[in-house]
């Protein structure tokens, strides 16, 4: 995960480093947020049509590769396994997998393209009530919620409602929603002289981890 972010903050800072001359740098104001003063207006920066196209191309290009190669899919995997830990126990897996095979087989039913990219899962160590689903169908359990929910039918209606996130695509449409503000953020980073690649992945790290959760993403997802 960690190698798929900085390629597409080096593609997205390449691009910034070439519309460089195109950048218009005001004189300097008091640093406020993004959100609060809009896109430029906070940082002082105006930036081309030409240069958001690009940059906007080139994070699109990599989000498509994590979502939908195999190769990108499993380095997500991989990195989230590395960061959260694996629980192998026997037990928990067998009652996923159970699971998960039933669900797949009944969202076939209503959305046959379940089929086309079946979820990579795992149940990681943190022993909070939750689980997640991210780009690509990669999904974790945690395993917390086998400490609280012992009831397959309820802990299929956890893992269901995030098998709903990932049939919808709402990370990836969380993430290119935000696009601009990625964006911006970096143009305004190296026009302070900041790093423009930590800054752009842990922005993309962190809108990842957050990009479905919205109300609007929660509500759809009861209706899988």
């Amino acid at each position: 995960m960690k190698q798929i972010i900085k390629r597409i903050a080096k593609k997205t800072a390449a691009a910034l480093a070439i519309g460089a001359i195109g950048l218009t740098l005001s004189a300097p104001t008091p640093a406020v947020s993004t959100a609060e003063a809009g896109i430029g207006n906070a940082i002082g920066v105006a930036v081309s049509v030409g240069q958001m196209a690009a940059q906007r191309s080139a994070i699109k290009k990599e989000i498509n590769e994590i979502e939908t190669t195999d190769e990108g899919r499993r380095a997500l995997f991989n990195e989230y396994q590395n960061k959260y830990g694996v629980n192998n126990d026997y037990a928990l897996n067998q009652t996923v997998q159970s699971v998960m095979a039933n669900l797949a087989k009944g969202v076939a039913v209503i959305d046959p393209t379940v089929n086309d990219q079946p979820y990579l899962w795992f149940i990681n160590n943190d022993e909070s009530v939750n689980a997640f689903c991210s780009l690509g169908h990669v999904m974790s359990i945690n395993t917390g919620l086998f400490m609280k929910v012992s009831n397959e039918d309820e802990i299929a209606a956890v893992i269901g409602h995030e098998m709903g996130h990932g049939q919808k695509g709402h990370v990836k449409k969380g993430i290119l929603k935000q696009v601009d503000t990625i964006i911006a953020l970096n143009v305004g980073v190296a026009a302070t002289g900041g790093s423009t690649l930590s800054s752009l992945a842990a922005t993309i790290a962190n809108i990842q981890v957050n990009a479905h959760s919205t109300k609007k993403n929660e509500w759809a997802t009861k209706l899988l």
